[in-house]
């Protein structure tokens, strides 16, 4: 069948409320002839209906593709207020929806759910990295004082801390900076939750591959122009923060496709340091991140690639 002439194409996007990103694909979904039906996670079970074959008014057969942009926390009516019985009742949804997703007969982007959850996990993706060649740095993941200071000191203090799994917290942002010596005198309040602490890797630059289906899109971010993104690009420091297209060399390029195939998923943005000797380290891949400041200051057309594999189903 010609796809331009298919009918009836709908792509479920699960997303939250406000995300410009999923705003932007929806209009070029549109334009391609197909129809966006927009879910938030948070709306099950308290105010939204589902069964094996549908949640709320969208029939899941006949779905081209799923999109899990971002999702939510399952909510209970606020009316249920007994914690063991609110306990029960958020496995039961969680294991119902979890179970849903898996069920999907159509495309799901990035990912089937349970791999995506999967790739999540920063641990495991420095395991994949390892496995299909790349450099990773030499990183802890512990809640054992003792096992960081070790660490800190084998590394003679050149150590950076990055959230396990949520980049915020209560509001507040979390970016990945280096351990200092007032960190480390609080190292006894580790035993309350696990942290992850790596080497500092030297870099020339920083390079975003964002990778849709087998389609490499890669960026030079110059983040040691500015002290305040020497550890963290995010930490935006827009005059001194200069973005453009690069060429990856051809093994790098064919590691990150490698990586994305082992892992299972069609779309991420992996970030790579550039260390001043030439050598393309790994640090992670997110499955949600951000795109259109990458595409608007380098005209690079990853909105476009994006859409056209959630349109082929």
């Amino acid at each position: 069948m010609v796809l331009g002439t298919r009918v009836n194409r709908e792509v479920l996007v699960v997303t939250l409320g406000g995300d410009n990103h999923a705003t932007h694909i929806a209009t070029l979904l549109r334009r391609r002839g197909a129809r966006p039906r927009f879910l938030r996670t948070s709306d099950f079970p308290a105010s939204l209906t589902a069964t094996q074959h549908r949640i709320g008014e969208i029939e899941l057969g006949g779905l081209t593709s799923a999109w899990f942009r971002r999702w939510e926390p399952h909510q209970l009516d606020p009316a249920i207020t007994d914690p063991q019985v609110r306990r029960h009742l958020l496995r039961e949804s969680e294991m119902f929806a979890d179970s849903l997703w898996d069920s999907l007969e159509c495309r799901s982007v990035p990912a089937p759910f349970t791999l995506l959850r999967r790739a999540e996990r920063k641990p495991y993706q420095l395991a994949v990295a390892k496995r299909v060649g790349f450099d990773v740095p030499d990183t802890l993941v512990t809640n054992d004082p003792d096992d960081l200071l070790d660490f800190y000191g084998r590394h003679d203090g050149q150590v950076i801390y990055k959230a396990l799994y949520a980049p915020q917290v209560a509001g507040l942002s979390r970016p990945t900076q280096q351990v200092s010596t007032r960190d480390v005198l609080h190292a006894g309040g580790l035993p309350y939750a696990p942290v992850i602490v790596q080497e500092y890797v030297p870099k020339r630059q920083e390079i975003r591959v964002t990778v849709v289906g087998e389609r490499l899109f890669a960026v030079a971010i110059d983040s040691q122009a500015s002290n305040r993104t020497r550890f963290d690009w995010r930490r935006h420091d827009r005059k001194a923060r200069q973005l453009s297209p690069c060429e990856l060399p051809g093994e790098v390029a064919e590691r990150c496709l490698k990586f994305t195939r082992r892992l299972g998923v069609s779309f991420g943005g992996i970030d790579l340091i550039l260390t001043p000797d030439g050598r393309h380290v790994f640090l992670e891949i997110n499955t949600s991140g951000q795109w259109l400041w990458l595409e608007r200051a380098t005209g690079l057309p990853i909105s476009d690639a994006l859409a056209d594999l959630l349109v082929a189903g």
